[in-house]
């Protein structure tokens, strides 16, 4: 009853899956519930899931399984998928944790491999999985953003959302949920996406929530969405890719270079600080105007030499261009926010966080680098034991 390779995984930042493609005579998410309807999936493929409860936390993986047709067919199914969490899965909380891919790529091999043996795979067949077999679809780098208090966190949060109004003007989006916001950015390329928030919702917190609860509006979390195109294109699929990627610089570089670059400010030109001088001698009479209808805190569509003309688009952009070379003003800015826009400390490049680690009482509780080889022990004493 052997076990082809892991043929595809989505790693999600801490959380991860696993595919992995299954030969043998037996449907190991059967005998686990049989009441899970299946649903379709690409082509003639269709799925069904099984949530299990992990050896170490109280919190659920949910595993998928692929059928090459409708399982009423009587076909045998040939893949199998993880959703999988390091943190919550092995600690049972996700507030404070550090960030290594290539950690929870392990985790979530041996993990498949206690799962398929429960469920009645071999014992020999289910260990010849490695990490070698994984192929990576997408990742979250999660970093977490620290603050001394909650008050600084919600200023942070704020720059960002005041920033990417104008860096990106058409591809954000802003939801509060308990208190708390969620700014969901999409990447400016094919296969990237971001996003930045507190932690409001406990429900994956399963010891000492009150303690956690407490700390989360202190955290800023900002994640860089890496999916499968982008990932080839990086040559970042292959887990391997991430071993000592702290040491490599690869999440600060990437930080940088999606994260940071979205947000920095210093790409938006024509901010001022005052109006520009001799501002009714320079220009056409009708720039002028448009001019003094903008510093009169006029939108810019609104101006109502725009409203008889048969292409007000096309007239704007030409005042949009103008007012930039005659007068370096940026008219797609509020004139009131020039000023905090350039007092914004995203005017500075934006650092990436360090790799965090929570306080040494809190460690052995935590997902990170110096609970990690304790972790490491006990899934594979599970797995031992299986």
């Amino acid at each position: 009853m052997p076990l082809d390779k892991i043929r595809r995984s989505s790693l999600h930042g801490l959380a991860g899956g696993a595919r992995l493609r299954l030969l043998g005579p037996y449907d190991p998410i059967t005998p686990y519930d049989r009441s899970s309807p299946p649903f379709p999936g690409e082509g003639s493929t269709w799925w069904r899931k099984a949530v299990w409860e992990s050896p170490f936390a109280t919190s659920k993986v949910q595993w998928k399984v692929r059928y090459p047709t409708h399982p009423s067919t009587g076909t045998l199914p040939d893949a199998l998928a993880c959703d999988f969490h390091a943190p919550s899965a092995l600690t049972g909380q996700d507030v404070e944790h550090g960030l290594s891919v290539f950690a929870s790529g392990q985790a979530a091999t041996l993990f498949a491999k206690i799962f398929l043996i429960q469920m009645g795979v071999p014992k020999s067949e289910a260990l010849r999985l490695t990490i070698d077999d994984l192929h990576l679809t997408s990742v979250a780098l999660t970093h977490l953003r620290s603050f001394e208090n909650e008050r600084l966190a919600d200023e942070h949060m704020r720059h960002l959302v005041r920033s990417v109004r104008y860096t990106h003007p058409h591809g954000w989006s802003l939801v509060e949920s308990h208190g708390n916001l969620t700014l969901t950015v999409r990447g400016k390329e094919n296969g990237v996406s971001l996003q930045a928030y507190n932690k409001s919702r406990m429900s994956t917190v399963r010891a000492n929530k009150a303690a956690y609860k407490a700390i989360a509006p202190t955290i800023v979390r900002e994640e860089t969405h890496l999916y499968e195109s982008k990932l080839e294109e990086l040559e970042l699929t292959r887990l391997e890719a991430w071993r000592d990627a702290h040491e490599k610089g690869l999440y600060r570089r990437l930080h940088q270079e999606y994260f940071a670059a979205m947000f920095d400010l210093r790409q938006l030109k024509g901010l001022r600080q005052r109006r520009p001088r001799n501002l009714n001698t320079r220009g056409t009479p009708l720039l002028r105007k448009f001019a003094d209808w903008y510093f009169a805190s006029g939108a810019p569509e609104s101006f109502p030499h725009l409203a008889g003309l048969k292409d007000p688009v096309s007239a704007l952009s030409s005042l949009r261009v103008a007012a930039l070379k005659t007068f370096d003003l940026n008219i797609d800015v509020p004139w009131a926010e020039h000023v905090p826009l350039l007092k914004s400390p995203l005017m500075r490049p934006l650092t990436c966080p360090p790799e965090f680690s929570p306080p040494p009482e809190r460690c052995a509780q935590a997902f990170c680098r110096e609970s990690w080889p304790d972790h490491l022990k006990a899934i594979k004493k599970v797995l031992d034991a299986a």
